[in-house]
């Protein structure tokens, strides 16, 4: 699976949020990458069909999965912030 940077530093975030055992909103989300919560909504459906997150839209979780892990360059993954 092929990340773009943008799609590796919304996993950064996510995984920054799930570290701290808290599942991040969109609004959360946007704010970080600096866009709007329509455009992470786009971003999280591409990466949903990507096979890198899980989309739980009853618990409005997003889980990343392995294969998006494997797929993330180090240095994005180490800066998850949140």
């Amino acid at each position: 699976m092929k990340l773009t940077k943008k799609q590796s530093k919304l996993l950064g975030h996510i995984l920054g949020f799930n570290d701290l055992g808290q599942n991040p909103t969109r609004k959360e989300l946007a704010s970080l990458m600096g866009v709007t919560p329509p455009a992470v909504t786009i971003m999280l459906q591409t990466l949903h069909r990507k096979g890198a997150v899980v989309l739980n839209r009853k618990w409005r979780s997003v889980v990343v999965t392995a294969q998006a892990l494997r797929a993330m360059p180090v240095e994005d993954s180490a800066e998850a912030k949140v």
